[in-house]
């Protein structure tokens, strides 16, 4: 898998007849169009193929396809040099499959939250193995349902994705001792009732508070065969992931005044958290926003707004970030796809269980990277519960 950089003036098609890849398979990679112009430094994924055949004497595009089970409409696809099947030599090379990497299995997260579409949902499904469905909260002392989330669980179980309940719990609304046990009675009774396998407790994870709540309710959990993961910041204190099941470990550089290289921050704090921790049984969270004149917003916009857009991107490449204007000169920052391609390796590296990423504002090439880089199998993984 590579990654261009965009020149000047440069399109789609250009860039597919430089490195031989059909422009429509670097439009679908990158979630982007595959005409006009791109935005000078937007920086792009190449697919390369895993998987090849050499044209050997007689061979036919209709042979070919048999030989590998495939269409000559989806070869052709693969191998724009084809132009309609007539261009076979002996000796030709041609792509057969994309995808399938060695990096090992992996799992994927995908988050759910309320104005995400179901047809969204529904085209998110294949990469994920676990569908975590953000509809529950803890506000004023009471549980309560942030949505109607049947829909989207009878979704996930006929699709056999494991379903996870996350309860977001707002600073200083940690319920007192005396309230705990009624409290964390209604989040297992919530969870069971509504077919989930297990439950993520999000907020205030850096907090006494929050590591006594997590060690209860984990208790609670095993009575009621659930499982239990918890939310942390990389960088703050993580002391609750000792008491769950796992951990869904994110860390955010991009409102700090000066970012620290990948080496110096991103992986120094995730391989701080993987010697600390229980690595296997946790996910790592995929950037979803960019901020944009001191404003967060969803990477995939921001994405989709360079990808039409003109002026220049520059590409930080210790921090593995991007800078560009936005609109009417809005700065905006970035977690460049460098970043992500080197946090997969990291996440292979250390042995973590896999990704979560927020299904409504995740980029598809970052997704589509992840399957490159695991595997169409890798997705699969993990049908069975984090205990």
């Amino acid at each position: 898998m590579k990654i261009h950089s965009v020149r000047e003036n440069e399109s789609v098609y250009e860039i597919g007849a430089e490195y031989g890849v059909s422009p429509a398979i670097i439009a679908e990679a990158n979630g982007i169009e595959s005409g006009g112009r791109l935005t000078r430094g937007f920086r792009i994924l190449l697919p390369e193929p895993t998987r090849t055949y050499s044209v050997r004497h007689g061979d036919t595009l209709a042979s070919i396809a048999e030989r590998f089970s495939e269409s000559p409409e989806a070869l052709i696809a693969r191998n724009p040099a084809l132009r309609g099947g007539d261009r076979l030599y002996q000796g030709q090379l041609l792509a057969i499959k994309y995808g399938g990497g060695g990096y090992g299995m992996c799992a994927a997260n995908g988050y759910f939250y309320r104005g995400c579409s179901i047809e969204r949902l529904r085209r998110f499904m294949p990469y994920i193995s676990f569908l975590t469905v953000c509809s529950a909260r803890l506000d004023r002392g009471r549980v309560g349902m942030l949505f109607d989330d049947g829909e989207v669980t009878a979704l996930a179980r006929k699709c056999g994705k494991l379903t996870i309940l996350r309860v977001y719990i707002a600073e200083g609304e940690i319920p007192s001792r005396d309230k705990r046990e009624e409290i964390i009675s209604d989040i297992a009774i919530m969870a069971k009732s509504r077919g989930f396998s297990g439950i993520t407790l999000a907020g205030a994870e850096a907090s006494e508070e929050f590591a006594e709540l997590t060690v209860d309710m984990r208790k609670r959990c095993i009575e009621c065969e659930l499982s239990l993961l918890v939310e942390c910041d990389a960088e703050r204190n993580c002391r609750s992931a000792d008491y769950a099941d796992g951990a869904v470990v994110s860390y955010d550089k991009l409102g700090r005044d000066k970012i620290p290289s990948f080496e110096e921050g991103e992986r120094g704090s995730l391989v701080a958290f993987a010697e600390k921790y229980d690595a296997p049984r946790s996910f790592v969270d995929l950037s979803a926003f960019g901020l944009s004149g001191g404003r967060y917003i969803p990477k995939e916009h921001i994405l989709r707004a360079r990808e039409r857009g003109r002026g220049e991107v520059i590409f930080d490449p210790e921090a593995l970030i991007e800078r560009s204007s936005l609109g009417k000169g809005a700065p905006t920052l970035i977690e460049a796809i460098d970043n992500t391609k080197a946090k997969l390796e990291l996440v292979s590296e250390l042995g973590f269980l896999g990704i979560s990423f927020d299904i409504a504002r995740a980029p598809i090439r970052e997704l589509f990277l992840f399957q490159c880089m695991f595997g169409t199998g890798a997705v699969a993984v993990a049908a069975q519960p984090l205990r």
